[in-house]
């Protein structure tokens, strides 16, 4: 990484902030966004990276927990475009957490 330009708001409404980052690269540069809330146990995310390494990025996450099972959930769900091809794949993920 050559050069790295980030911001992060503060709350602009209750438990929602964003981020704005720009990232200079041997390989190029790229821009980030994000879009944050958070409230008790529940967190969830929206992000969008732009010509990362040759890919443009979205992404959702969010972890809450379920207390009447007493376990934590995680979700994850991206998709990617590879700029030269104009290819896209995309995946998910889903954790559960629970103590015994």
């Amino acid at each position: 990484m050559n050069s790295f330009v980030g911001y992060q708001s503060p709350e602009i409404f209750e438990g929602v902030t964003f981020t704005v980052n720009s990232i200079s690269q041997t390989t190029g540069s790229f821009d980030s966004y994000g879009l944050n809330y958070s409230k008790g146990s529940l967190k969830v995310a929206i992000a969008s990276d732009s010509n990362a390494k040759g890919y443009d990025n979205k992404r959702f996450a969010s972890t809450f927990s379920l207390d009447s099972l007493d376990i934590d959930v995680g979700v994850l769900y991206q998709t990617t475009k590879k700029l030269s091809t104009g290819i896209s794949e995309n995946g998910h993920v889903v954790s559960v957490k629970k103590c015994i």
